[in-house]
Order: C-alpha cells, then structure tokens, then sequence
C-alpha cells in the first residue's frame, strides 16, 4: 500500500491495484508531510508544523490509520530549545514503535505512546551557534541499537563542521562522535549507509549539479553498542 501525504493535512492510502482505503485529512491544519510507518501499515508517526502567531512550531503526531476514520492517537511537543528550528531529521521507527529524530542540538526518542524516552545533546550552543549546525539525516542499526546522526553546517556558511555522532537506542548514550574532515568546501551531503554491522558509508557532492563533480565516498568502521 502506498500512503502519500502531501505539503498539506491530506492522507491518501490504495493499493497497487488503485484500489482506495483512506481519502481523508488529518484534519490538524498544519504544513508538512514527513512521516514514518509501521510494517503493518496502521500506525503512522508524522512531522508537521503548527503556525502559533508568526511562527510554525514542530509537531510529531501519530495516527491509527487502519481504516477510513483517521484517529489521533497522540501528539508530541518538542523541547522549546529546537521547538522554533526550521530543521528536523525524518522520523525513523524501530520494531518497538520507538521514533528517533534529530534536531541540533538534540537528537531524542519518543516511545508508542507519545513519551519522551530521553533526549541527548550532539554539540554545544557554542559549536552550534559558530558553525550554524543543522540535523541532515540519521541512520538506523536496530541489531547494534545505535542511531547514526549526520550533523553539519549549513550551506554556505564559513567556517564548516560535519560530523556523525552514534547514539545508542535504548538510553540515548553518546557512543562517538566521528567528526569529518572533507576540507572547507560547500557539500551537499548525503545520508550515511550501513552495510550489515560492519561499515558505514558518508558520500557527498561538492556542487549541487552531480554531472560537475564526482560523487566522494569515504568508509567508516561502525561502533559497538558495547563500547563503554
């Protein structure tokens, strides 16, 4: 099944034969359609954003989506230190219903029922203030239970700092904090890939047409969720 929802509170869900299960809203009135699913295709975690006066405050919301009647099941409210950010990760969800997002200078994880479980700090106002850092992307490795989160500075901005920073699932421990050192150039940095439990591929572009610069690709060991 497919369940687009588009820069709007519209959630439509079909099969591949077309075939129509949801044609509903949301009915939230806010803008954004960043979601994450479960693998039986019922619970629906969605990023959005709520205009309180002159601003879009980010909201997390889960939803049942199991029939025609769209149902609320709870609504999440981040910290007020990232609560106005114009950055956050997309949800990922493990096979506990646990969602993992990341907002510098937080990363946190909010349990299946709309809980915080912890919330973690990646870099200090300072780091985050001098290189105008921002929360691209993360990588999940639910059998070593460590989140990947790939965190840098926006584009433009002089001086530069990229960095991932695995995280551990359950307690949101800060295992390492690997930082990259691709020289002082503007990048459009792309989300890590794991292969298995072993490596961890960051690649990026120095310009944002591919066809002027070759892709770059370096390999890192992934972490242990043993390392003390």
């Amino acid at each position: 099944m497919e369940l687009p929802i588009g820069k709007n509170d519209y959630l439509v869900k079909f099969n591949y034969t077309g075939d129509m299960f949801i044609n509903n809203s949301t009915e939230l009135g806010g803008y954004g359609g960043d979601f994450v699913i479960d693998r039986y295709e019922e619970i629906l975690v969605r990023i959005w954003r709520h205009k309180v006066e002159f601003e879009y405050k980010i909201v997390v919301s889960s939803y049942d989506v199991s029939t025609e009647k769209i149902q609320l099941r709870w609504n999440w409210n981040p910290p007020s230190t990232v609560a106005d950010n114009g950055d956050i990760t997309l949800p990922m969800r493990d096979e506990h219903g646990t969602v993992y997002m990341s907002s510098m200078p937080l990363v946190f994880a909010i349990d299946n029922d709309g809980k915080t479980l912890w919330t973690s700090e990646l870099a200090t106002a300072s780091e985050t203030s001098q290189f105008a850092l921002f929360s691209y992307c993360s990588a999940m490795n639910e059998k070593q239970r460590i989140v990947y989160i790939l965190s840098g500075s926006t584009y433009s901005h002089v001086p530069r700092l990229y960095f991932i920073t695995a995280v551990h699932m359950d307690t949101g421990k800060i295992i390492k904090r690997i930082d990259l050192d691709i020289g002082n150039v503007d990048i459009s940095p792309k989300c890590p890939v794991l292969i298995g439990d072993e490596m961890l591929y960051f690649y990026w572009f120095t310009r944002d047409d591919p066809k002027l610069a070759p892709i770059k690709v370096i390999g890192l060991q992934q972490v242990s969720s043993s390392i003390s």
